[in-house]
């Protein structure tokens, strides 16, 4: 039985959580780093792992989803490529320096998660005639809605527009490992498209899952050009002491020899 991270938006939320309760100055919560990542311990033993998925029996559950939905969700991902290339072409007009690039792409992701953006999104969605599109709201807003919550608990005052913006444009929220991965990886990209580079679909898909998992891994495979961005642009290999490796032999030797000296 292999390992299973969570998904990006429950790491990125514990994350919050935790910068939040740094903010407002209070003690980090003890625990060991992999339940904000992983949903079962990757240092248990593969037996026990065994033994535990025998004794728990999930049962099959199939969500027959309407063809309408599926039609509009690959519309959707096929429109992700072109939004972004309206946004590459504004940024492309007026560039900006590394350190505020990489800022302004911390707060935009950040806005669009938690802020003006999200609630404008919702509303946005809520009103369309598309199915997709207000099941992603109903899903946004119970998500910001319950977020919200457990940041009130742990003493964020957000009945005070103020308040809420003030812990989001925080250095201990902006410095959280997936805002400080994913903003800086969409900055390098940005770069690279002034370079020359189209965004590429695989993009949207490959720069969550690596902000998510890349802080919580020993060893990170991906392609060549993601692996120069956080190896060499972003030196993230060291940040977060991690070997990360592509798909050219030197590298797939290398992973094969970190694999043997696992067993």
């Amino acid at each position: 039985m292999g390992l299973e991270f969570k998904s990006w938006n429950n790491i990125l939320e514990t994350q919050i959580e935790d910068a939040a309760r740094k903010y407002l100055g209070n003690p980090p919560i003890t625990r060991d780093p992999w339940p904000i990542a992983f949903r079962s311990d990757p240092y248990s033993s593969p037996r026990t792992d065994l033994a535990d998925g025998a004794r728990e029996k999930r049962p099959n559950i199939h969500i027959y989803t309407p063809q309408e939905v599926v039609t509009q969700a690959r519309e959707q991902k096929q429109q992700f490529p072109i939004e972004a290339e309206k946004l590459l072409r504004e940024y492309g007009k007026k560039p900006l320096e590394w350190r505020t690039l990489v800022f302004e792409s911390k707060k935009s992701l950040l806005d669009g998660y938690l802020g003006e953006v999200a609630r404008q999104s919702i509303m946005t969605r809520l009103l369309s005639g598309s199915i997709l599109d207000q099941f992603t709201a109903e899903m946004n807003y119970i998500r910001l809605a319950d977020l919200f919550v457990r940041l009130k608990r742990i003493g964020i005052d957000i009945d005070k527009q103020e308040k809420l913006m003030a812990f989001a444009m925080s250095e201990p929220l902006f410095n959280v490992p997936f805002v400080d991965i994913n903003a800086s990886i969409w900055a390098a990209i940005a770069e690279s498209y002034l370079q020359g580079r189209p965004v590429k679909r695989g993009d949207f898909y490959d720069v969550p899952i690596i902000s998510a998992v890349l802080p919580y891994s020993d060893i990170l495979t991906t392609d060549s050009y993601m692996k120069y961005i956080l190896v060499n642009k972003l030196r993230f290999n060291d940040k977060y002491a991690v070997s990360i490796l592509s798909a050219n032999n030197e590298d797939r030797i290398a992973f094969l020899e970190s694999i043997v000296q696992l067993c």
